[in-house]
This record gives structure tokens, C-alpha cells and sequence, in this order.
């Protein structure tokens, strides 16, 4: 910034910009300064007789003496020097030069000292943000580490109810088993048709003796008719089967093998009025193990498999004549064994 005045204070170096200056009355001087700044507290009243620092310490000396016709030696070149060594000495001891750089020191102090809490209120942000980014970590930390044991927890729980279900796929297979056991003296005879007056003692006596086997009053337990009894005119053309338990097994095994073979039974054998029907002879299945077998005998066919039967409860499959029985012992194994190749 220019001054106005285009004067320059001789102290401080710096530009008057107002009218506050005084200046030196030495007419070889005319040097100005600032009147409050760099002259110092008590400035003289009358301005026109003030006389700067320097003026004042070669007055003291004798004043001027750049125009005496003594001839100047190298000594008095040396003591010139040395005599304005010390006159600029003098000039930065002088109270109003210290005064001057006093007050400059006062404000760069003050601009330093705002930098300083300008520069401490900004860490004293950074600290907050740093704190509560610690809390914050925290905070995940936490949240992390009840993550981390719910997991295991839940890791845990997935093991002991994969045991579980083992067990209970385990049980599921005992009771199965064990119903199908409860079963096995017991066959079915299917496609017999239903009436109100039917004997079913005599149609499982007759039907025996059909293929070939005896059977006394003494080898039944009871005869009956499973499954929700049909009403008239709902359209169900294959009537309930007719179940015979034998009171032993070996009469049962009997009776299955001759059963299958003679496969041509049908209405026309028993003592009974109805349109000709094939009759099959079966051994009794769990509704379980009667779905598995149905599933099993339709999947077969597509997979490649010739044969499929139940013996004993039990489900199985065989590919041609002479080959190998495979045993269908779940959903799982049949959805395995009796998947359709790709190329078909």
C-alpha cells in the first residue's frame, strides 16, 4: 500500500499514510516520523525546533564537518567509519527506535498470539472428533465382539440341530420300521368290489383256495376293509381293500407267494356279482412306505429300471433280469437312484 503523502518514516521504515508525522528541522534532513509511534511518548511542543536522533548526535559532536579543507588521511577515514558505527549504534539504542520496535513486537506478538488460539481452538476440534471417533470405535467394537458370540451361538445351535435331526430322522426310521413290523403278518386283496352283504371270511377263504392254499378258520386273526368307506356316486371306481392278518407268518408268506403266481385272478373266482375285475394280492404297507413304492414304481420305468417290488416291507429295484436288487430305502436315495439320465 502506497502512501499518500509519499513519505516514509525514518524510524520504522513504513509509510505515513496521515498526517500524525513530525519532521526533523534540520534543513539537510527533513527527514519525517511518525508524531506517536517512533518518536516516542512525549513529543516536543513546539514542532518546528525538533531535531531527530541522528542530527542531534552530530550537533553534539561539533556538528558538520564534511566541508572542512583538512585533508582526510586513512586514519580519518578509519575514525569516519568507526564514527558511523557509532552513530548508527547510537541510533538503534535511542529510545524512540526502541520504542518503535517495541510496538512492532507488541503486535506481532498479538497476531501471534491469535494465530495461537486460532491454531488451539482447531486442535481442540481435532480432539473432540478424535474422541468421539474412539467412542465410535468402541462402540463397533462391541458390537462386533456380541456379533462374534452370537454367531458362535448360533453356530452352536446349528450343530445340536443338525444332531437333532439326525436323531429324529434316526427315530422317524425306527417307528417306521416298527410299524411296517406291526404289519407283517397282514396282506391285502385289491380290486374286490364292495357290497353291504359281503362275506369277507368266505371271499378270503374262497380266493385262498383259488391259488392253491388252505386256509382255516384257526390262521386268520380278522378280516376287514381299511380306508374311508366310499359313498355312492362319488365316481371312486377301485373299491377299499380287504386286509387279512394271519395269526402266522408263514401262512402269510404263503399265501403272498402263490399270489404272485397266479397273476390272472379276478372277480370270476369268488362267489360274488360284479363286472370282471383283476384282484391283487399284496402284502400290507405303511401309508409311508406304500407312497415310496408308488413313487419308486412310477420313476423306474423313465430311469431305465425293469423291475420294482416290495418284500418284507421293503422297497426295490432292479435293472434287467440277472442283475442286482438295489433296496429304495428313502425319498432322498429313490430321488438318487432313479434320476432320469440327460440324454433322455
Amino acid at each position: 500500500m502506497s502512501s499518500k503523502n509519499g513519505l516514509q518514516c525514518g524510524a520504522c521504515l513504513k509509510d505515513i499514510i496521515d498526517k500524525n508525522y513530525i519532521k526533523c528541522c534540520i534543513d539537510s534532513c527533513k527527514v519525517p516520523f511518525h508524531r506517536d509511534l517512533c518518536i516516542g511518548p512525549s513529543p516536543p511542543e513546539d514542532v518546528r525546533k525538533w531535531v531527530c536522533q541522528k542530527c542531534r548526535c552530530s550537533l553534539k559532536k561539533g556538528g558538520d564537518n564534511t566541508e572542512t579543507p583538512v585533508k582526510a588521511s586513512s586514519t580519518s577515514v578509519n575514525v569516519t567509519i568507526r564514527n558511523k558505527n557509532k552513530a548508527s549504534t547510537s541510533i538503534e539504542k535511542s529510545p524512540e527506535l526502541e520504542n518503535s520496535s517495541l510496538g512492532s513486537l507488541i503486535a506481532e506478538i498479538r497476531f501471534l498470539r491469535q494465530d495461537v488460539s486460532q491454531l488451539t481452538d482447531k486442535v481442540t476440534e481435532i480432539f473432540s472428533a478424535l474422541t468421539q471417533c474412539c467412542e465410535r470405535l468402541s462402540e463397533v467394537e462391541n458390537h462386533m465382539t456380541r456379533t462374534d458370540q452370537r454367531l458362535k451361538l448360533l453356530e452352536e445351535r446349528e450343530a445340536e440341530v443338525a444332531s437333532l435331526q439326525c436323531q429324529v430322522h434316526t427315530l422317524q426310521d425306527q417307528l417306521s420300521n416298527q410299524a411296517q413290523a406291526a404289519l407283517r403278518n397282514e396282506i391285502e386283496l385289491v380290486g374286490i368290489p364292495e357290497t353291504s352283504s359281503e362275506n369277507l371270511s368266505q371271499i378270503a377263504t374262497v380266493l385262498a383256495t383259488k391259488i392253491g392254499v388252505v386256509l382255516n378258520e384257526t390262521d386268520v386273526d380278522w378280516v376287514t376293509r381299511v380306508g374311508l368307506k366310499r359313498a355312492p356316486g362319488t365316481g371312486k371306481s377301485l373299491p377299499r381293500p380287504i386286509v387279512i392278518r394271519c395269526v402266522r407268518r408263514g401262512k402269510r408268506d404263503e399265501i403272498l407267494r402263490a399270489g404272485k403266481s397266479r397273476k390272472n385272478l379276478s372277480t370270476q373266482d369268488l362267489p360274488i356279482k360284479a363286472d370282471v375285475q383283476k384282484i391283487f394280492i399284496n402284502e400290507r404297507l405303511t401309508s409311508e412306505k406304500r407312497k415310496l413304492f408308488r413313487e419308486s414304481r412310477s420313476r423306474a420305468s423313465n430311469a431305465g429300471y425293469k423291475y420294482c417290488w416290495t418284500q418284507n416291507g421293503n422297497v426295490f429295484i432292479r435293472k434287467r433280469e440277472g442283475s442286482s436288487a438295489i433296496q429304495i430305502r428313502s425319498q432322498a436315495e429313490m430321488a438318487e437312484k432313479l434320476a432320469v439320465p440327460e440324454n433322455n
